[in-house]
C-alpha cells in the first residue's frame, strides 16, 4: 500500500511516505513556517520519489493535539488533498504517534504527554497488550500535571511508562507519587502512523475529519475566563 502523511502538530514538521512497506520522511524545524513549507514539503517528497499523490492509496495525518495553529495547518492541507483527489484519510493522535516508538516496554500502561505550558500538559493513556500493541483507556485530555497525577492514582494505574517532551517537569512527581512508574524524553515519529491497522475507527473522508485539540483555543479560554 502507498501512503502518503503529514504532521504539523509540533515545531517540526513531517512529511512520511510508505512505499510498498517502505517508508520515508523528511522534515522541517520552523513551526513559523509551516503555512508556507508543508506544500512544498510534500512536493519535494514526492518528486524525490517518483511518485504523484494520485498514487497514493491512502492519506494520513495526525489529529492533534499540539500547536492549534499547526493542528489547523496539516488538517487543512490533507482535507483539501482528499477532497480533489477522492482519498480516504487515516488519522492518528500526536500522543498515540508518541506511544508507538516504546511498544517493546514491559511497563502494563502508557502515558504519552505534550507539555501545553503553565505546568499544564496534553495527555494519552494506553494500556499495552500482550501482543505488544496499543489498547485504547479513553483517559486523555489536558490537565495539570499534578491533577492528572491525582486522575491516574484514583483510577488506580500503576506500572507505567509516562513518554513526554518535558522529561524535568514530570520526571520526580510521576516517580514519587505513582508506583512502578518510570518516565523517559520522546519524540513524535511521523512513520509511525504506518503502524496502524486502517479501519473504520480511524479512517476518514475529508467531511468527517476533525481535529482533536484536547483543549478550548486560548482566545476561547479568554473568552470564558479559563487558564
Amino acid at each position: 500500500m502507498n501512503i502518503l502523511a503529514i504532521d504539523s502538530t509540533t515545531k517540526k514538521a513531517a512529511v512520511a511516505l510508505m512505499l510498498n512497506d517502505t517508508t520515508y520522511v523528511k522534515e522541517i524545524d520552523n513551526e513559523i513556517t509551516h503555512s508556507e513549507k508543508l506544500l512544498p514539503l510534500v512536493d519535494e517528497v514526492l518528486n524525490e520519489h517518483n511518485v504523484k499523490v494520485k498514487d497514493m492509496d491512502l492519506l494520513a495525518c495526525t489529529l492533534g493535539p499540539g500547536s492549534f495553529t499547526g493542528v489547523r495547518i496539516g488538517i487543512a492541507t490533507v482535507k483539501a488533498l482528499a477532497k480533489v483527489l477522492n482519498k480516504k484519510i487515516l488519522g492518528v493522535t500526536s500522543l498515540k504517534l508518541m506511544a508507538l516508538n516504546h511498544l517493546d516496554t514491559d511497563h502494563k500502561y502508557i502515558l504519552s504527554t505534550l507539555d501545553a505550558k503553565n505546568t499544564r500538559v496534553y495527555y494519552e493513556l494506553f494500556e499495552v497488550t500482550d501482543n505488544k500493541e496499543l489498547k485504547e483507556t479513553n483517559v486523555s485530555g489536558n490537565l495539570p500535571y499534578e491533577a492528572l497525577i491525582s486522575l491516574l492514582k484514583g483510577n488506580e494505574i500503576a506500572d507505567m511508562l509516562v513518554v513526554t517532551d518535558n522529561t524535568e517537569m514530570l520526571k520526580n512527581p510521576f516517580t514519587e507519587q505513582i508506583t512502578g512508574t518510570e518516565v523517559i524524553s520522546s519524540t513524535l515519529d511521523l512513520r509511525n502512523i504506518f503502524k496502524e491497522d486502517v479501519n473504520e475507527s480511524n479512517t476518514y473522508t475529508y467531511e468527517t475529519l476533525d481535529a482533536m485539540y484536547f483543549r478550548n483555543s486560548e482566545a476561547e479560554r479568554t473568552r470564558d475566563g479559563e487558564k
